[in-house]
């Protein structure tokens, strides 16, 4: 017998938010400089989500880092990217603390935003 798969909904294939993008955005270095302000942090919490929670920061509650150039970027490239028109309104922008002998992931889920912007960095070092 033939498995039965569920049929996507028609209007899925047209919705420019059920896509993937990867794009080039932020150097190396300025991933660094980020991470090294982060963790030079006594800010760090994992109370602030409940379902899927993180041992993470605000970027606003890290000292001496100014983000808000890259933020307005973020909100043109997704605006431009998914072919929206308006302005993307930026909200909890945090960094996450991943560790092999503690939490090392976060599972797939849906959160409270209709797009997330997500910067993987590892350091090669």
């Amino acid at each position: 017998m033939k498995k039965k798969t569920k049929e996507e909904p028609s209007w899925q294939g047209h919705n420019p938010l059920w896509q993937i993008h990867q794009l080039p955005f932020m150097s190396g270095p300025r991933c660094e400089e980020i991470i090294k302000k982060a963790l030079a942090s006594t800010k760090w919490t994992t109370t602030r989500h409940n379902n899927y929670p993180t041992n993470d920061i605000p970027v606003a509650d890290i000292e001496e880092l100014d983000m808000s150039e890259e933020l307005k970027e973020i909100s043109c490239l997704c605006m431009d990217t998914y072919g929206l028109s308006g302005t993307a309104v930026l909200f909890d922008t945090f960094v996450v603390k991943y560790a092999t002998d503690g939490q090392d992931k976060l599972n797939i889920h849906r959160d409270s935003s209709e797009i997330s912007f997500v910067l993987p960095y590892v350091s090669t070092s």
